[in-house]
């Protein structure tokens, strides 16, 4: 794989994919997205319950 620009989004895939595995795969309408004045926050069922996803 080659890697162009400043960010590498070959490891972004691999490491949203090895979250999702982890969680048990569970199906795309479980999940949710947070966008504010904090940052977004991609969660689970909740949104208290975070992926771990996000930017500032």
């Amino acid at each position: 794989m080659t890697v162009y620009g400043p960010r590498n989004l070959w490891e972004d895939v691999v490491g949203a994919y090895s979250r999702w595995k982890h969680a048990g795969g569970p199906h795309y309408t479980r999940y949710g997205l947070t966008v504010d004045d904090t940052g977004t926050r991609l969660w689970l069922d909740e949104p208290d319950h975070g992926t771990g996803a996000g930017t500032p």
